[in-house]
């Protein structure tokens, strides 16, 4: 049975979340505390870097359950941004010599990380202050586990829109995962084990507005995943001059998905029901690419003439 939200309600107010659910936080078992490093691309953001790099700091219980590290990768911008780093002295700052893209940039961090666990962090996304105090003892304890994710609040400016996702499959996700689109997947909820994005191969510079999307398909191949229930992990920003915004307004989306999931279906358990799975993850990108499309204001004729090819 795929695991649902209970109802929680959030408050902005001085970074407060109150919540009906609750996030049971267990003991590491070991007394070597694990590190975690947090990997924060950025390019041109210097106003909006400071919250992220502030939100990554400001994590409960860092150095007593976890030791962590923040590597922020600036991916050649023209702003404020080393100055912004420079703030922060626990902060390590890498500028790549070429811009590479949000891809090129996570990659970069990964590579140079020393963690444990990989924490993504986009340089317009916060986590919330209770992330890794809950995800790391979940990790520890469960080894069985690859990856950990959840519920974001969406905010528009500094006002709550929604929480996202509502629900979020555990276990062996992939089919789940490939027949739904990304759906479910807010890059700064996951806590990953750093061994899986060597073995999933990093992130595809080609693919940029999908590549988490494309990650998560790989990773997924690999090893179970866990949602996270009880309330938000991190505060997403939507924005129309962003990133993923960008790519669907450009029709890069479209040109990326069908791509993503027809390589994914390669990847098929051989005990999958694979013309059903098939069938059904080809649905879904239509289905997707026609929300996107009504979504950026494309209007109901386009999308249902995208359905009804």
């Amino acid at each position: 049975m795929v695991p649902r939200f209970r109802e929680v309600s959030v408050s902005m107010n001085n970074e407060s979340l109150s919540r009906q659910g609750s996030m049971n936080v267990m003991p590491c078992p070991s007394p070597e505390r694990p590190l975690v490093s947090v990997v924060i691309p950025t390019y041109k953001r210097a106003h909006l870097l400071r919250k992220a790099i502030i939100s990554a700091l400001a994590q409960e219980q860092a150095g007593e359950l976890f030791e962590m590290e923040i590597i922020v990768v600036d991916d050649c911008s023209p702003d404020e941004t080393a100055k912004v780093v420079a703030e922060f002295p626990r902060v390590q700052y890498l500028r790549l010599d070429q811009n590479r893209g949000a891809s090129g940039a996570r990659n970069a961090g990964i590579k140079r990380a020393k963690g444990k666990y990989i924490a993504l962090l986009d340089d317009d996304d916060e986590f919330l202050t209770h992330k890794l105090m809950v995800q790391v003892p979940i990790l520890e304890t469960h080894p069985e586990i690859g990856v950990l994710y959840g519920q974001s609040v969406v905010t528009g400016g500094e006002t709550p829109l929604l929480l996202w996702p509502e629900w979020g499959p555990s276990g062996n996700v992939f089919e789940e995962f490939v027949t739904t689109t990304d759906d479910f997947l807010h890059p700064p909820t996951w806590l990953v084990r750093r061994e899986l994005f060597e073995q999933a191969g990093f992130f595809d510079e080609s693919k940029a507005g999908m590549e988490h999307y494309d990650m998560a398909l790989r990773i997924a191949a690999l090893t179970p995943w866990m949602f996270l229930s009880g309330g938000p992990v991190a505060r997403g920003r939507y924005s129309q001059q962003g990133l993923w915004y960008s790519t669907i307004v450009n029709g890069t989306n479209e040109q990326q998905l069908p791509k993503i999931i027809e390589a994914a279906l390669l990847r098929l358990p051989a005990t999958a029901d694979a013309d059903r799975v098939r069938r059904k993850a080809r649905a879904a990108v239509c289905a997707s690419i026609a929300h996107q499309r009504w979504w950026a204001g494309g209007g109901l004729e386009p999308t249902k003439a995208h359905l009804l090819k």
